[in-house]
């Protein structure tokens, strides 16, 4: 069993996501004030381990009539992007989700350990979005009148356009969208190519398109697509 001085493990909390895999997850452990308070009396600490890894650790033995309730977590998060890549969700297998007034917290996590002492395992797995991804094609050096065409790299994906489209009421561009919503990820396996179609054969104006960012919301379908621009 891993041991910290004399402490001993109460509590093992994990936290996945969609998107961040691989990845570290942008959100820290907070206990709220009467949990932290309850920590102190019970010789509790908890301890931030690699990854999204988080050891709730005890002094001594569990206390002979310990407290009832719950402990209460804030999940507090870091990085802007996390709340446009990740879904709502109200409970898990051993936790449940609250409201939070901690400025910068995105929820609290409710739990309870067991008064026996054995260790509790939490894994807390958070849901991404999906979305449509866009390309914005602007032509800037090339004849506004010309043929494109978009290919994905594995074939998997297929992709709508090019329709002409006139941004923010004046800039002359191709709009090209998925056909289906893809779960957003920090890495992607996917990788688009841009190809001006000739009559003497097509010309490579790019071997990989810029993916769109979580927060880069589509001005032609900004509910449910995410969107990059490229100039050609």
């Amino acid at each position: 069993m891993e041991r910290s001085s004399s402490h001993h493990i109460r509590m093992v909390l994990e936290i996945t996501h969609d998107y961040y895999r691989g990845d570290s997850v942008p959100v820290e452990l907070i206990p709220d004030l009467f949990t932290q308070r309850r920590m102190t009396r019970e010789g509790m600490l908890l301890k931030k381990q690699k990854g999204n890894r988080w050891l709730l650790l005890q002094s001594g033995e569990p206390p002979a009539e310990p407290e009832e309730g719950n402990f209460v977590f804030d999940l507090c998060v870091n990085s802007p992007s996390f709340h446009y890549v990740t879904m709502e969700k109200q409970s898990g297998k051993d936790y449940t989700y609250g409201a939070t007034s901690r400025p910068g917290s995105w929820k609290t996590l409710i739990f309870s350990l067991p008064q026996t002492g054995e260790v509790k395992e939490v894994n807390v797995h958070l849901c991404g979005r999906s979305k449509f991804l866009e390309f914005l094609c602007i032509p800037r050096y090339t004849a506004p009148a010309c043929l494109l065409r978009l290919a994905e790299r594995t074939q998997l994906l297929a992709c709508s356009g090019p329709e002409s489209r006139m941004l923010f009421g004046h800039i002359p561009a191709f709009r090209f969208v998925t056909s289906q919503q893809v779960l957003l990820r920090s890495r992607y396996t996917l990788c688009f190519s841009l190809w001006e179609v000739r009559k003497a054969g097509e010309r490579l104006l790019t071997r990989e398109l810029p993916l769109p960012a979580a927060d880069s919301i589509s001005p032609v379908s900004p509910k449910d697509t995410i969107t990059t621009y490229f100039y050609f």
